[in-house]
């Protein structure tokens, strides 16, 4: 595949990343990063992820969604159905995209993974209940290029922004 993927994700401290098919936490700083990431790129997503979205669609960027059932969200914006992650990652490559931003659910995170070259983790030193988790990761296959780490504000936990790459 000639196709680089990052992926993007928020997790707590046990890699939870979801909550009943939202985030169970709202953290402006996460969301900043997330929006600096993106903004302007393509991103893979799963249909859950597109339905926890407002209104069903992110401003600003290209969407392509796996799911056997496109015809539920038919007219969103900016968006291309695919129905598989192969699938998706030929459709990409071919509008001659050099990278796409995966940003979940689980179930994608997980299929994505192997093929991906790198990772913009915000790490919430803090633990949440949730449903939805990120794929374990083998230390010997990944290291840490950039690390900026947040001090706890107020209600805000501290957070620990990192890059890494295939080692």
């Amino acid at each position: 595949m000639k196709l680089k993927l990052t992926i993007v994700v928020a997790m707590d401290s046990n890699q939870v990343i979801g909550l009943q098919g939202s985030l169970p936490w709202k953290i402006p700083e996460d969301l900043k990063r997330f929006k600096a990431i993106t903004l302007g790129k393509s991103l893979l997503l799963g249909r859950k992820t597109l339905e926890s979205l407002p209104n069903q669609t992110l401003p600003g960027r290209k969407l392509f969604v796996l799911s056997k059932t496109p015809t539920l969200f038919k007219n969103s914006p900016n968006t291309t159905w695919c129905n598989s992650f192969m699938d998706a990652c030929r459709i990409i490559e071919e509008s001659d995209v050099l990278t796409a931003y995966v940003i979940g659910g689980g179930m994608i995170y997980q299929e994505a993974l192997p093929y991906t070259q790198c990772l913009e983790i915000t790490q919430i030193h803090s633990t949440f209940q949730g449903d939805t988790y990120f794929p374990k990761l083998s230390p010997q296959e990944w290291k840490i290029i950039k690390r900026i780490e947040i001090a706890e504000q107020g209600n805000t936990p501290a957070l620990s922004f990192i890059t890494m790459v295939r080692a």
